[in-house]
């Protein structure tokens, strides 16, 4: 799987190049900021979903920078190196909290449909996402006493493949200069859990190391110059 997404990745990107040569094109260069609504799913659940335990997850900051090709004027490709905080876990119905805090730089390769031309320019998009493993901790928060974290980098995965997929739209604000506000969902594809550490406490203890896998809805905002 990881394979066949780099593949892609590499593969659109040639032949968006390609198409390009051929057509009116624009290069566009923005920043943005946002808010990742993050999620985990265990498999399986480390905590029973019974007796008031539900999941729970952690919202995070994200800012990043884009860089993006236009061509035949309705499509694009966006590269777009991100920070992001992302994570989830479980709370207790006494209202404890065990959580899992992620940090990664991600690489989304996004693939765009330009709706329409002129100041308003709705779009949709899709592709895959690269991210590499800032930080890793497991905070333990009891409902009462003092929370604690722990650091489980070691023991979780370094890259972290998903798929980017949603839509916005830009607003010429000035002439070459757009503000635009798009939400996307991430969906994490790889197990952020490294069965093979030897802090795993759930191998050393005999028992099946559950699958982690990052998801998010996010939101941002952000600022594009047509070069």
């Amino acid at each position: 799987m990881k394979g066949f997404l780099m593949g892609l990745g590499i593969l659109c990107c040639i032949v968006a190049v390609t198409l390009s040569a051929d057509s009116q094109t624009k290069f566009d260069v923005g920043l943005r900021v946002g808010m990742n609504l993050g999620t985990a799913s265990f498999d399986p659940d480390v905590y029973p979903i019974s007796n008031g335990t539900t999941k729970t997850g952690r919202t995070g900051f994200m800012v990043g920078g884009i860089a993006q090709l236009e061509f035949a004027r309705m499509f694009a490709v966006e590269i777009s190196p991100t920070f992001v905080l992302k994570g989830g876990g479980y709370q207790g119905s006494d209202g404890g909290t065990d959580v899992a805090k992620y940090s990664e730089l991600d690489f989304p390769i996004l693939f765009k449909v330009i709706f329409l031309q002129g100041r308003f320019r709705p779009y949709g998009f899709a592709g895959p996402n690269l991210g590499i493993m800032l930080s890793a901790t497991r905070s333990a928060a009891p409902a009462q006493g003092q929370s604690q974290d722990i650091d489980i980098k070691s023991g979780t995965s370094g890259i972290d493949f998903s798929l980017d997929f949603g839509g916005g739209c830009e607003f010429e604000v000035v002439k070459n200069i757009g503000l635009f506000l798009d939400a996307r969902y991430s969906l994490g594809l790889s197990n952020l859990n490294s069965p093979a550490s030897p802090n795993n406490q759930q191998q050393a203890q005999g028992q099946t190391a559950p699958s982690i896998k990052a998801n998010g809805f996010q939101i941002m905002i952000g600022s594009l110059y047509h070069i």
